[in-house]
């Protein structure tokens, strides 16, 4: 389950159990619709993820992006793959449901990339560095 937190809490917390994407894709919809109206603000989302996820909450995710999508700027997926990741590592971007979907919405404003070990600042120049 998603939550807002603070700097401290985020540094500080540990959780354990599963993932539900689906969570924090809502609660990006729930503060964007309260706080940044999208007339007014431009919005970018950054996901990153080990790639572990509910195989039943996939199609949830998608969506949600159908309706989070058009609300943004950007949307960034970066899955960390290698150690450190879960048992699968990757296993939501290759995911055979929510794959084909991502790709279908893959444009100049959704970009995905998988991030090796401790590659997460070159994900990064991949997501802001479009088109340099």
């Amino acid at each position: 389950e998603a939550h807002e937190v603070d700097e401290s809490l985020f540094y500080s917390i540990t959780t354990g159990g599963g993932t539900m994407i689906s969570s924090a894709l809502k609660l990006a919809g729930e503060i964007i619709e309260k706080d940044y109206p999208p007339a007014d603000y431009n919005i970018y989302v950054f996901v990153f993820s080990d790639g572990e996820n509910w195989g039943t909450d996939n199609n949830v995710c998608g969506e949600l992006l159908d309706i989070l999508l058009p609300t943004l700027n950007l949307f960034c997926y970066g899955e960390i793959i290698g150690s450190g990741s879960g048992l699968f590592g990757g296993a939501w971007m290759r995911d055979s449901a929510f794959l084909p979907m991502l790709e279908a919405k893959k444009n100049d404003h959704v970009i995905a990339t998988q991030i090796k070990n401790d590659t997460i600042f070159d994900a990064i120049k991949v997501f802001l560095g479009k088109g340099a």
